[in-house]
């Protein structure tokens, strides 16, 4: 099979009789095209289409190529002296990412097979994965959500423990309530006093004009969260909630939690047809600490699924156990990566672990339902 790679910049570049052979789902092209406005110095999306001599596609390989530097990941470990020797090999490394798929989203799959496509051409897909990593001058690449085939045994890991979780929402569920009264005893006091600070705050559905209004202040409350994260590859500008919006419609939400007529929290989703997946949220830290912003987020969003009849609710790959004791189960991401450097290797697998470690195992025994065993 004769086969070549065509690289755009833009998804509107495409030619579109080229994605007539392709299964991507409206939803990812939509996001990528809002994503495409907050192109900045660390962040470049690129579209890489294999075709055959029909022009034909074969493959698309969505990439999102990051320069990984310290505004990216801080605090490796608890020693000063160790975190800036750190930012010193990031510095003299170059440390160049190629992401395949998207990492603003939990199923951000960025390879896309044929309707044709055979798998006796596995290796073929891999070597061009590895061309196209040399071809933005990658250190490590990274592949999401690739369940197309294992592809461990061309040089590749998988990452370990790589896990969101999601809440499968019972049909018997027909209000909040309902739910309630299927946790046990422990659980439903738990969200009976977390919900109390939920009465203290007004919630409202904003639409596009209000996000566009109040997009500063939609996005320091992002920043405030993302701050205490370790690792933060995806940072969001001012536009990005407003341009998904403008791009997806009703198929994104944002949700504003004001107190004494200041917003102090906002959540936003991504509604599919069957599903609510949970996007980024942000908490104003300095807002009175019984209000409880965060969890009264997470079961305003099992609320909302509840309401809208949803089968699933689908949350992020954080804070496992809060969202265990909602009675959230895991799902296991299949993501690989490949890193060309033994230095930065050894680095992102003590990196990983210590990830991994902080995530605990208290979520494992979380049994927050009567009819969970």
């Amino acid at each position: 099979m004769n086969l070549q790679l065509s690289s755009y910049r833009t998804f509107s570049q495409i030619p579109a009789a080229s994605l007539h052979y392709l299964q991507i789902a409206p939803y990812h092209l939509l996001h990528w095209s809002a994503i495409e406005a907050m192109q900045r110095d660390d962040l470049s999306i690129h579209y890489h289409i294999l075709e055959n001599e029909n022009k034909q596609a074969y493959a698309l390989f969505y990439v999102q190529a990051v320069q990984v530097g310290s505004q990216h990941i801080k605090n490796i470990s608890h020693s000063r002296v160790i975190n800036f020797l750190f930012n010193l090999f990031l510095k003299a490394l170059n440390f160049r990412l190629v992401v395949m798929g998207n990492i603003m989203a939990e199923m951000g799959s960025g390879v896309f097979l044929s309707k044709q496509f055979n798998p006796i051409d596995n290796e073929i897909i891999v070597n061009y994965i590895n061309k196209i990593m040399q071809l933005h001058g990658a250190n490590m690449a990274l592949i999401k959500d690739f369940d197309n085939f294992d592809i461990t045994d061309f040089g590749y890991q998988k990452r370990p423990n790589d896990i969101s979780m999601n809440i499968k929402l019972n049909e018997r569920w027909s209000d909040f309530e309902i739910y309630e009264k299927d946790l046990t005893h422990k659980y439903a006091q738990r969200v009976r006093k977390i919900r109390k600070g939920a009465m203290l705050m007004q919630t409202r559905t904003l639409n596009y004009e209000e996000i566009e209004a109040q997009k500063y202040e939609i996005v320091s409350l992002y920043h405030q969260v993302i701050a205490q994260q370790s690792i933060k590859l995806a940072i969001v500008n001012t536009t990005y909630f407003v341009e998904l919006k403008r791009s997806l419609g009703d198929g994104f939400e944002i949700i504003g939690w004001y107190y004494n007529e200041a917003l102090v929290g906002m959540q936003s989703y991504f509604i599919n047809e069957n599903s609510i997946e949970t996007h980024y949220i942000g908490i104003d830290y300095h807002a009175p600490k019984e209000l409880n912003i965060y969890f009264n987020i997470l079961y305003y969003s099992l609320e909302k699924g509840i309401k809208e009849k949803k089968k699933m609710l689908q949350f992020g790959r954080t804070a496992l156990d809060a969202k265990a004791q909602m009675g959230g189960e895991p799902y296991y991401h299949q993501t690989y990566y490949l890193i060309n450097n033994t230095i930065l290797r050894k680095i992102v697998h003590y990196v990983a672990n210590r990830f991994s470690n902080g995530l605990g195992e208290s979520w494992q025994s979380r049994r927050p339902l009567k009819n969970k065993t």
